[in-house]
């Protein structure tokens, strides 16, 4: 600053062109805006878009899902809707039995290019015979994803075993 003046003079501000706008109450917007706009943050984002079993599923008249024969095999799609490649991916896939008190998991590994959709076949998972199963499909959240509700589907069955 200038002798001249008690005030110190303020840099030339790449945000604020008049540097009297540079006040607390201008900053708040400034930096939701910030905050908020999409291309900040880590741009990861991976998704379980679809899950279903084979055999194919029947009703059973009641509204729900039958599982009959081997090999049992859940199918898996998922997909980078992010802006980089994800390798090491994991997919885990969860059966828990009726009570819910016993739980069988997988974990299968995949990569994915950005918005690259994969189907992934998992033949490992165990089901609990002649029972209402709960299976969980789930990936990710990957560190700094955000959009994270899309990172599991569920769905129920009884298998009956051959």
């Amino acid at each position: 600053a200038d002798s001249g003046s008690s005030e110190p003079a303020l840099p030339e501000s790449a945000y604020f062109t008049d540097p009297s706008q540079a006040t607390q109450p201008a900053v708040k917007p400034f930096v939701e805006r910030i905050v908020g706009a999409p291309q900040v943050g880590s741009g990861r984002n991976v998704a379980v878009t679809d899950i279903g079993v084979r055999p194919e599923p029947t009703g059973d008249g009641d509204g729900g899902l039958v599982v009959k024969g081997e090999p049992f095999e859940v199918i898996v799609q998922v997909e980078n809707l992010g802006e980089r490649a994800e390798s090491k991916l994991a997919v885990k896939v969860e059966l828990r039995d009726a009570t819910r008190s016993q739980l069988h998991t997988t974990t299968h590994e995949v990569s994915l290019a950005p918005g690259e959709r994969q189907e992934v076949s998992v033949t490992d998972a165990e089901p609990f015979p002649d029972q209402e199963n709960g299976l969980i499909v789930t990936v990710g959240p990957l560190p700094g994803e955000t959009a994270d509700g899309d990172n599991a589907r569920s769905m129920e069955f009884e298998w009956q075993a051959p």
